[in-house]
């Protein structure tokens, strides 16, 4: 197994990180280094359930949920097609499903940050996002097709 998490700058006030994929398959050595690097340095972060649950060894969703609402100041935890859990200061907002999130994780966090920065509630952020990375899943699907056809 290898650490394998993606981090990509954006301009941000505080000019710290947004972590826009987290994938499941962390070498146990890595997970509390990863860890203390999420909360100390993180200022945003977008996962998915199974990412988050090994990552932080949690055996529910209710664990996963208390890790994310505590790791940063805003989180958004992908449950696929049962939605997403958005975290900010302390509060919780549920979100459509994001079953793209696995495809488009980046073109999903864009989404959700462009909204954001535009003044749109979190609920809706959520929808802009969503649709955002179906648009990307769509593309790649149509140039699958084109592929298989020559």
């Amino acid at each position: 197994m290898t650490l394998s998490a993606k981090a990509r700058v954006r301009a941000l006030p505080s000019r710290r990180f947004v972590l826009t994929h987290l994938e499941e398959s962390l070498a146990p050595d890595r997970r509390p280094g990863l860890m203390r690097y999420i909360e100390t340095q993180v200022d945003i972060l977008f996962a998915e359930e199974r990412a988050v649950a090994d990552l932080t060894g949690a055996v529910d969703l209710a664990a996963a949920c208390a890790w994310m609402s505590k790791a940063c100041a805003f989180s958004v935890l992908s449950m696929g097609a049962d939605g997403v859990v958005i975290f900010r200061n302390g509060e919780q907002t549920f979100g459509p499903p994001a079953p793209h999130f696995e495809i488009a994780p980046y073109r999903y966090a864009d989404g959700f940050l462009d909204a954001l920065e535009q003044g749109h509630d979190l609920e809706s952020c959520a929808l802009m996002a969503s649709r955002a990375a179906a648009d990307v899943a769509t593309e790649i699907r149509r140039l699958a097709r084109t592929s298989a056809s020559r």
